[in-house]
């Protein structure tokens, strides 16, 4: 399906519910919604490299900037993740900072005012539309949220092995 650069002319009821469609493929079941694609693999590559450019430059005296703002990130995530999760954090700890700044990243996109990317897409790539927030997309966030809860049971199954429920029966009042 495609769809078409709202006129400058239109309703605003027009201009309103063209930018509530996505750039999608495929129908039914197997409908990818390429704007939500495409920014979120885009913002995860910037987490990687900020992060890759911050890792290269760490230095042990005096920390530049970037180093300041990724190290009070990891400090953040680390104390919640110490505060509301008792148990080995080796797995969850860089899990949720990768989910934070992610998501993050995915919201901090609203404040790039909505019509300019798609201009942009629409006179370099002669693509129609794009939507650039992927959090305003249920299936990327539903998707994100699968996503760790397969892995908390992976890896929780991993390291406490299969039957972890009753190995260690502790009643809630004693």
């Amino acid at each position: 399906m495609r769809f078409t650069v709202a006129a400058a002319g239109s309703s605003p009821t027009e201009y309103v519910s063209h930018h509530l469609g996505h750039l999608t493929v495929g129908e039914g079941l197997w409908t990818f919604h390429l704007d939500t694609l495409f920014f979120s693999i885009a913002l995860g590559a910037v987490m990687v490299f900020m992060f890759w450019l911050a890792a290269r430059r760490a230095t042990a005296g005096v920390p530049g900037k970037l180093q300041n703002f990724i190290e009070v990130l990891v400090d953040f995530v680390d104390n919640s993740v110490k505060e509301s999760f008792h148990g080995p954090r080796q797995f969850v700890a860089p899990l949720a900072l990768t989910i934070f700044v992610w998501v993050f990243l995915w919201n901090i996109m609203d404040l790039v005012p909505v019509d300019y990317i798609p201009l942009l897409a629409n006179k370099v790539f002669g693509l129609e539309y794009m939507r650039v927030v992927p959090s305003a997309d249920v299936n990327a966030p539903f998707a994100l949220s699968l996503s760790v809860l397969v892995l908390i049971l992976v890896y929780s199954v991993k390291g406490k092995g299969f039957i972890f429920l009753s190995c260690r029966y502790r009643p809630l009042f004693s």
